[in-house]
């Protein structure tokens, strides 16, 4: 297996889920796999749907913490995660507050999306490894009956349109929540259409983008890796 580097130049702002201490200054990050870095840009007090489709370095279980997807170097006082429980049909929220979060005992999965609110406007810098390298030619999401926020699982620009959405039913509906208000697209007879005629809009998401899913049955949102390891 080729042994990959990647140098990070950082102006502010944290490296999730690698402890380097000194963001401000270029670290060089050694793994066997495939190192990515995503910056979250967040608005002071605007709560954002966003995704982190990384892996962080050290892990072996499939869900993580919240400190171990975001860090927590450099993060404000009073940033919070919120994260939805579809079967709750309610949100738990993390805090973070004197430097660690607060329970820091829910877990998110690769896949699964969340809101995450600053007190200021902040740069989040995640690192972690591109998931399913050499090992798998795909991820799979697990689609509960109801609403959950979901996240593209692989660190790769792409738009709700194209995702699929394998094994999608009449009356599934994506969610897309943005500045300008919620965007709705509803599958019918295995198409999506919008409020006019055909997908409204075409929309492309970000790296960190997440959208609101209300899947009709409980199964598998199967996503086949769009690169090439390594």
């Amino acid at each position: 297996m080729v042994k990959k580097a990647l140098k990070a130049f950082v102006a502010c702002g944290l490296l999730g889920g690698m402890g380097l201490s000194n963001p401000a200054n270029a670290e060089e990050i050694y793994s066997s796999d495939v190192v990515g870095v995503i910056t979250i840009s967040v608005m002071a007090d605007e709560p954002q749907l966003v995704s982190v489709p990384l892996m962080p370095q050290g892990v072996t279980d499939s869900y993580f913490t919240v400190s171990e997807v975001m860090g927590t170097n450099s993060i404000p006082d009073g940033t919070e995660v919120k994260l939805y429980d579809s079967a709750a049909r309610d949100y738990v929220i993390e805090s973070f507050s004197g430097g660690a979060w607060s329970p820091d005992t829910n877990h998110i999965v690769n896949g699964q999306g969340f809101w995450l609110t600053s007190p200021s406007n902040h740069d989040f810098i995640c690192v972690g490894l591109a998931p399913n390298d050499s090992r798998s030619s795909s991820l799979t999401v697990q689609l509960v009956e109801g609403l959950q926020i979901v996240g593209y699982p692989y660190p790769v620009e792409t738009s709700t349109e194209t995702n699929s959405f394998a094994g999608a039913v009449e009356g599934d509906m994506i969610i897309q929540v943005d500045g300008d208000g919620a965007l709705t697209n509803q599958n019918d007879a295995a198409s999506w259409y919008g409020s006019g005629t055909g997908w409204q809009p075409v929309k492309t998401n970000r790296i960190y983008g997440a959208y609101w899913y209300r899947s009709y049955s409980n199964r598998e949102w199967v996503v086949s890796k769009p690169y090439t390891y390594p």
